[in-house]
């Protein structure tokens, strides 16, 4: 507990105590700053992720009409829609 004198050694309580908070708060705002950069990493990598699949698909159907099958079986096979495989 702090006194409200003003002496020397109560001074100096009181300023380390202030270098402590401080010290505190910066390691919670890295912290945190931390938490929200991985996040964010790891959404960037989910969406990247999925759009990769649809392209491999996109490729895979393309591959696929130029063999003559079925747009029905397309879009089976690949979870496109038809008008996604007519697009192509």
């Amino acid at each position: 507990m702090l006194h409200c004198t003003n002496t020397p050694a109560n001074i100096e309580q009181v300023r380390e105590k202030m270098r402590t908070i401080s010290r505190e708060a910066e390691q919670n705002f890295v912290s945190t700053y931390e938490q929200i950069l991985l996040e964010g990493i790891l959404k960037g990598k989910q969406e990247g992720i999925k759009e990769g699949i649809q392209k491999g698909m996109q490729a895979t159907a393309k591959k696929m009409k130029k063999l003559g099958m079925d747009h029905n079986t397309i879009a089976s096979i690949t979870n496109l829609s038809l008008k996604e495989i007519e697009q192509l």
